[in-house]
């Protein structure tokens, strides 16, 4: 089939073109293509799709074209991405160019970001939740996305104690990878974002399922690493700290000559009582719980935002199969989103 526009914005210094081609069973192939640039990463997924046009203000850009079978799901992206509805008049002449504009005060109640904000300024016990997602953005590969590192390697076959006591040189050489995947990566926007907040006194706790320690690095005082640390070893014999060095060196334990490891939770391991624990009581007692960068699909994390009484939101590149539980979702990238919140947050102040 032959390529068509299906999304063109015009931007202060270039334009942005999603193009795509139908195969012979209707099925799309997606790609961007930026100041006459083509790049040639392609999609079958419109929000991975999305999520790479994200890396530019694209909504905030002037629509040029906008293909008809992607009218609604245009204007449904600009609506989540919208911090203020009357910008989305141009958007609706563009979706739709056969009705006649509505008082913009109509798409209130359809644009997240702002009645988040709203939450969000006026709350002090809000809790955070963050899976892989959030890390992604700082460069580190995700686990279970179509391009994560899962696919190259089966963490069931590695990531075990039994791999660590029959084939300790495969476990080292997976978490030395790792670990070398972590020597210049950073905190990105969104995890400073989430920081500050902590010192402001909206963020009680985060939450992770992340074992980079990037909230940290960040300055969040209140992380609890359900899943432990890559940062730090320990011997698992007797649980003596170690030197980080002695473990990728294959050095046994010090003081019993137990096998070194990282202090993270290996597959089939229980996840740390403690740190459970205090994410459970935080997570109950808290008025807003703010998921990111998690697709809930691993057990029992899963199950955390059930326990939530108040406000719920979800903030995350894919569509989950509890969307339906939350009261705020949206679909985009979390720095740049975590930094549109706090915009929002700071003027309602």
């Amino acid at each position: 089939m032959a390529k068509e526009i299906l999304l063109q914005v015009e931007g202060p210094t270039e334009t942005i073109t999603l193009s795509g081609e139908r195969d012979e069973r209707g099925t799309w192939r997606l790609w961007v293509e930026r100041g006459g640039e083509e790049e040639r990463r392609e999609w079958d997924d419109w929000l991975d799709a999305l999520l790479t046009l994200d890396e530019n203000p694209w909504e905030e850009y002037e629509p040029v074209t906008v293909h008809p079978e992607f009218r609604s799901k245009v204007w449904g992206a600009v609506l989540q991405r919208a911090a203020d509805p009357a910008e989305l008049v141009p958007w609706f002449q563009a979706c739709f160019p056969d009705e006649p504009v509505p008082d913009p005060r109509v798409w209130e109640e359809k644009c997240p970001l702002p009645r988040l904000a709203e939450v969000i300024a006026r709350v002090r016990d809000a809790v955070v939740l963050t899976g892989a997602g959030m890390s992604t953005e700082s460069g580190i590969p995700d686990f279970r996305s179509s391009t994560g590192l899962w696919r190259k390697i089966d963490p069931r076959r590695v990531a075990t104690v039994e791999t660590m006591e029959k084939d300790p040189d495969l476990f080292r050489r997976f978490y030395g990878e790792r670990l070398r995947n972590l020597e210049h990566v950073r905190p990105h926007a969104g995890h400073y974002v989430l920081a500050e907040w902590a010192k402001q006194g909206i963020v009680r706790a985060v939450v992770t399922q992340n074992v980079d320690g990037l909230h940290h690095r960040a300055g969040s005082p209140e992380v609890y690493e359900l899943h432990g640390s890559l940062r730090t070893v320990r011997c698992h014999r007797c649980g003596s700290p170690a030197d980080l060095e002695d473990f990728l060196g294959g050095d046994a334990c010090g003081l019993c000559g137990g096998p070194l490891r990282p202090n993270v939770v290996l597959f089939g391991e229980l996840l740390p009582e403690e740190e459970w624990d205090r994410a459970i009581r935080a997570i109950r007692e808290s008025s807003l719980l703010l998921v990111i960068g998690t697709s809930l699909e691993v057990y029992p994390v899963n199950q955390l935002p059930m326990l939530s009484t108040g406000r719920k939101a979800i903030i995350n590149g894919s569509v989950t199969e509890w969307d339906h539980r939350f009261h705020h979702v949206i679909h985009a990238r979390i720095g740049k989103t975590l930094m549109k919140l706090d915009r929002l947050v700071k003027e309602m102040k």
